[in-house]
């Protein structure tokens, strides 16, 4: 899978100093997602379509050249990497083994940045369109509870919204739905790109405090809670933060 992957972004990058309009960009993607789907079957990727997105729109100036060396003289040796100019810092690991980061010299723009556009973008209209046209409308209104990139929670209060997605299952994909579920939704769309997908998979979401953006816990019946907080570590999320530790601090707020 990762030869294919490779091999597809090498030759779209071969190509990407001509210029390309929408319509050949959409060829492309759609060249894309066919090849994403023999990919899936073989391999059960998960999100790759989301994957192709975010590797095409990478920050190069990000990028970093470490050199692994086990030996401090010589022409590549340790010695002659931290003298050069472009040095940046180094870690030593063992008697034998030291890591030298270096600076870049130059940095190519090779990432075809309009390609993880045009697929963040299309993703965004799927959601705010399932949203404003159809849950907004036909559900409930004043139901949603939070949104993320491409994801949204629903607090949903109606007789019974499984009996909804079974009449329209044309927008949903329910492919990890098990076969004997309790709901009896049918299995339907799997893999299709632009519908809306169960992340429970029919499990009940109990519990949700939200406290700022990107700062969140999430308790599923069965499942463990899930934390977000951005900007602390997540090790520090998974081992030291509770769900109780959210729901203290949305009290003390309301205080």
């Amino acid at each position: 899978m990762d030869r294919d992957f490779n091999q597809a972004e090498s030759d779209l990058l071969n190509q990407s100093h001509q210029i390309a309009n929408l319509r050949e960009c959409f060829a492309w993607i759609e060249e894309c997602n066919e090849l994403i789907n023999q990919l899936e079957e073989c391999n059960h990727v998960k999100h790759p379509r989301l994957s192709i997105g975010c590797r095409t729109m990478e920050n190069v100036r990000n990028h970093i050249d470490v050199k692994l060396l086990t030996q401090c003289d010589g022409r590549y040796g340790a010695e002659a990497m931290i003298a050069k100019p472009n040095f940046h810092s180094r870690s030593v690991f063992s008697e034998n083994l030291i890591a030298i980061e270096i600076r870049k010299l130059e940095v190519k723009f090779n990432k075809p940045i309009y390609v993880g556009m045009c697929i963040l973008d299309i993703s965004k209209v799927c959601l705010y369109e399932f949203h404003h046209e159809y849950s907004y409308r036909c559900i409930a209104k004043n139901v949603k509870l939070c949104t993320q990139t491409l994801i949204v929670s629903y607090r949903i209060e109606c007789d019974d919204v499984y009996e909804q997605m079974k009449r329209d299952i044309i927008r949903f994909d329910t492919s990890d739905y098990s076969t004997d579920n309790v709901y009896g939704i049918p299995f339907a769309n799997k893999k299709v790109p632009g519908l809306i997908k169960d992340e429970n998979n029919g499990a009940i979401l109990t519990e949700f405090v939200g406290l700022r953006a990107k700062m969140y816990a999430l308790r599923v019946d069965g499942k463990k809670d899930t934390k977000k907080a951005k900007g602390v570590k997540s090790n520090i999320v998974a081992r030291t933060i509770t769900f109780d530790d959210y729901t203290r601090c949305l009290n003390l707020f309301k205080r």
